[in-house]
């Protein structure tokens, strides 16, 4: 595990309270069912987020112990989970991803989610607006709902240099910066 979570002078929540922690998640994403996966009934959540402009969130989000989380579909945003700790099983439509520190997953507006994050896992969650990226898409001429792969190898160039960005971001935000 990471010796301090990410964006901690941005911190949302931390609590040990499951209700708690699903109805400020749901604020800030969407609805969804959260229950622990595990006997251990120990829960230990955080989540810090930083805006960038108005289209993109970067996000730092634990739940300590194993949860499943089940949002069906998450209709005005996209959201890439990167694994800073630990692991996660992702269902993206009919895509499963089993989601590593090389492997990250993509949610898109139109597809159902639903994933178990194992006991320790930490993620990196970059929220993208929905109608931000079908902009950019209807630049293209693409008027289709835009639905990305669920699984993006984070060893590949093009997304280690995402990555890097996504990091810079980060990196500027701890030292108080204004990307």
């Amino acid at each position: 595990s990471m010796s301090r979570p990410l964006l901690s002078a941005h911190r949302r929540i931390a609590t040990t309270d499951v209700d708690e922690a699903r109805h400020e998640v749901a604020e800030q994403f969407c609805p969804h069912l959260l229950e622990p996966t595990g006997r251990e009934r120990r829960f230990d959540m955080v989540h810090n987020a930083a805006a960038i402009g108005p289209s993109v969130t970067l996000n730092y989000l634990t739940y300590g112990n194993g949860m499943r989380i089940t949002p069906r579909t998450y209709d005005h945003f996209y959201l890439v989970k990167v694994p800073l700790a630990g692991t996660a099983r992702v269902k993206v439509g009919s895509q499963v991803v089993h989601s590593t520190r090389s492997r990250a997953s993509v949610g898109s507006p139109t597809e159902p989610v639903d994933m178990i994050w194992g006991d320790g896992c930490e993620q990196l969650l970059v929220y993208l607006r929905r109608t931000s990226v079908e902009e950019v898409a209807r630049e293209d001429g693409d008027t289709a709902p835009v639905v990305f792969d669920a699984t993006m190898d984070l060893q590949t160039p093009s997304a280690r240099a995402w990555l890097r960005l996504v990091h810079l971001a980060v990196d500027d935000m701890e030292a108080g910066g204004e990307l």
